[in-house]
């Protein structure tokens, strides 16, 4: 398999094991000693600013992060990806609802992802540091809130097209800073 193909299967793995409350796939996808960054652009979300090690990471991006958050969907867009070498970036949107609230949230930002080849007899391109850069958190207004989660969860997931998931998006005004970001790809 090439490493492009490994790579795009750990990130879909990860999705997988984040939105699905997997925290068992984590171990696939990380190193023990790997290495979490978040840079968070907005008010409406908040995470630790670094995050090191294999279950701390699983702690936060998954056990607490289900905790928080349910109906969690996560897109990541291939025509966003930009690779070289060991390295690898994409673009995201992710809808969920509050669990406390009910309230929905979307969100978009980049993943930015250092691989390491494991030389174990069954080679595993495992991620030894995750930079995730949260551009928006956006709280979708009740009355909108169907139609939103509506749109996210018609897009294939969880590599999805940016253009595909722009036509299909709904014309409202708080969205408008989610379509400047995906119009670029």
């Amino acid at each position: 398999m090439s490493k492009s193909k490994a790579y795009h299967k750990q990130i879909g793995r990860y999705v997988q094991g984040k939105d699905g409350n997997q925290a068992h796939l984590f171990k696939t996808v990380f190193t023990t000693d790997a290495d979490l960054k978040m840079l968070v652009q907005s008010e409406q979300i908040d995470f630790p600013s670094e995050v090191i090690g294999l279950e701390a990471i699983t702690q936060t991006l998954c056990t607490d992060f289900n905790q928080r958050f349910e109906n969690i969907r996560t897109l990541c867009f291939l025509d966003s990806v930009l690779r070289s070498n060991n390295l690898m970036n994409c673009r995201w949107l992710v809808g969920m609802t509050s669990k406390e609230t009910g309230e929905l949230h979307i969100g978009y930002g980049e993943y930015h992802w250092t691989f390491e080849l494991d030389e174990s007899p069954l080679p595993l391109h495992q991620a030894k540091k995750l930079t995730i850069v949260i551009d928006d958190m956006i709280l979708i207004p009740e009355e909108h809130a169907a139609d939103c989660m509506a749109w996210v969860e018609s897009c294939t997931y969880p590599w999805a097209i940016a253009t595909d998931t722009l036509s299909k998006m709904p014309n409202f005004p708080f969205l408008s800073g989610v379509g400047m970001n995906l119009s670029n790809y």
